[in-house]
């Protein structure tokens, strides 16, 4: 089998500050890997005489294949969550800066004194703020552990090509299914 019996990896990825790494494709990584790979030749369990392969720094063999679809699943996964994470932090900074603003209102409605004695509104004002800080603590440390995750991907995965036999070979010992992820 020569070189051209190879698949491209495309799934490359860049780092995009907090908000999240550029995929290769609106549907996720996995997909973008296995779409883009499987697109560029025919693949099957009777492609690719095992013992025709050659595996060298830039081809995946079939164990680190399966890391690579393991890792592009996780981002994925990793990706939705701090999507709905940072939905739920802009929700309780809409709501930290609502409070602010009544206790804001209270104060010129009231005397400064009358206003700080007014355990309630100042308890609600400071529970809220606690809440949004918690929650960007916790987005903060999320969006860290995926970078570091891309930057794993990166290193190990991205720009590799692969055997479409492998690909065959791997896909029933990966923690998903593989079939939700091919081309119609």
């Amino acid at each position: 089998m020569t070189r051209s019996g190879l698949l491209l990896l495309t799934a490359l990825l860049a780092l995009e500050s907090a908000s999240g790494p550029a995929y290769a494709a609106a549907d996720g990584l996995l997909a973008a890997m296995v779409r883009d790979g499987l697109s560029t030749q025919p693949a099957g369990p009777a492609t690719d005489m095992p013992s025709a392969r050659m595996y060298d720094a830039q081809t995946l063999n079939p164990g680190a294949l399966k890391r690579c679809l393991v890792s592009a699943h996780a981002l994925d996964a990793a990706e939705q969550h701090i999507d709905a994470t940072r939905r739920t932090v802009a929700a309780l900074k809409v709501e930290a800066d609502k409070a602010e603003a009544r206790a804001e209102a209270a104060t010129k409605a009231k005397s400064q004194r009358d206003a700080i004695a007014d355990p309630p509104l100042i308890d609600a004002l400071n529970g809220k703020r606690r809440e949004f800080l918690a929650a960007s603590a916790t987005f903060r440390i999320e969006i860290a552990r995926r970078n570091e995750g891309v930057a794993a991907f990166n290193r190990d995965c991205a720009g590799r090509k692969f055997y479409a036999g492998d690909l065959w070979t791997v896909r029933g010992d990966l923690p998903f299914d593989l079939g939700a992820y091919q081309p119609k």
